[in-house]
């Protein structure tokens, strides 16, 4: 399954990722990721079960599926107000309201060039999820 322009939006391919529940590779398409991940990139997903709540979510990269839309697509949790996460694009400005249960997976690795490198969250976000448990 390819994430054709960062986004699926095969109906029954959106519906099907609801159903995996073991780890799987996915190919990714797009530019609304980059540096960290590019076209011919693959992300390895999680199930979402083992997604951490907010604020430790902060910073997360995410499959995420929008069923009303039909459009499943890789992001990063960049924010919530305790009802809803907010997501965008590393290469984006863009931020857009995401429902928890959209959310399919966590991206833990990444392959490029027939490497596979665990995806760590960048020193800020981890940062900015303590300040928030402490409220500041």
């Amino acid at each position: 399954m390819n994430l054709t322009r960062g986004a699926v939006h095969n109906p029954k391919a959106v519906e099907r990722l609801f159903e995996i529940r073991h780890a799987f590779w996915l190919p990714v398409r797009g530019s609304s990721m980059e540096p960290g991940l590019r076209t011919g990139d693959h992300v390895l997903i999680d199930p979402a079960e083992k997604i951490p709540l907010f604020p430790k979510a902060l910073g997360t990269v995410v499959l995420l599926v929008n069923p009303e839309k039909s459009v499943a697509v890789v992001h990063r949790i960049v924010g919530s107000n305790g009802a809803v996460y907010f997501e965008r694009g590393d290469a984006r400005n863009d931020v857009r309201p995401l429902k928890p249960e959209w959310i399919v997976g966590t991206v833990t690795h990444i392959k490029r060039n027939g490497r596979v490198r665990r995806l760590k969250k960048p020193v800020g976000w981890t940062l900015r999820s303590w300040l928030k448990r402490l409220g500041l």
